[in-house]
């Protein structure tokens, strides 16, 4: 809208720093998340009975802005302390573990089972609400601190755990989602009754 535009372009930059600052994947947040119940949902205008600040839009313009920019660099990340982390699986929790621990002055490398990392976001959620190259910009973003991505790689299976702990420092899980809640009716395991995430899955690797 014309006010987010006007609001937002003051310090785009800037904007997108304090944004960044308490979120790594904000776009993703912006762009997928249910904001009118979440974040708008609990602005306090409401118990005034006015309107809530467009939280949502306002980030989603800045940051949208910042990756169309070319992402200039807004963080140093600290001297390199000598330790590393080794991070796995390269979805929301991993990618800002990994952000914060590299600007720390930490060596982090994620380990991700997926082809491409972004984890939820890049292979979960559906098209119409967010572009894979959304998740891939926040993905780029954390790289850009010097995180080390070493994708194709499923923890337990392809490299033993207790090799990883040896590797690193410290050892950080961020193994993603479970697996959907059972309804316990009948027919729920019957051939073609599957997952709506495990869909979503199909359609983002078949369109990758």
């Amino acid at each position: 809208s014309t006010f987010i535009k006007k609001i937002a372009t003051r310090n785009l930059k800037g904007s997108a720093k304090t944004i960044l600052k308490s979120n790594w994947i904000a776009l993703t947040c912006a762009k997928a998340c249910p904001v009118d119940v979440l974040c708008e949902g609990a602005c306090v205008y409401n118990e005034r009975g006015e309107e809530p600040i467009q939280i949502g839009g306002l980030q989603r313009y800045a940051i949208d802005a910042y990756f169309e920019r070319g992402m200039p660099p807004l963080f140093t990340p600290a001297p390199k302390n000598g330790k590393s982390i080794g991070v796995i699986g390269a979805g929301a929790a991993g990618l800002s573990c990994a952000a914060e621990a590299a600007l720390m002055g930490y060596d982090v490398t994620i380990y991700d089972a997926h082809a491409k990392p972004g984890g939820l976001n890049m292979w979960g959620i559906a098209p119409y609400k967010m572009a894979q190259a959304d998740a891939l910009n926040e993905v780029r973003l954390v790289q850009s601190f010097g995180v080390k991505i070493k994708s194709g790689i499923c923890v337990g299976k392809d490299i033993p755990v207790d090799t990883l702990a040896k590797q690193h420092d410290a050892v950080f899980l961020g193994v993603g989602r479970g697996r959907a809640t059972r309804l316990n009716i009948p027919g729920e395991d019957l051939p073609g009754v599957v997952e709506a995430r495990d869909v979503i899955e199909q359609v983002t690797t078949r369109n990758w």
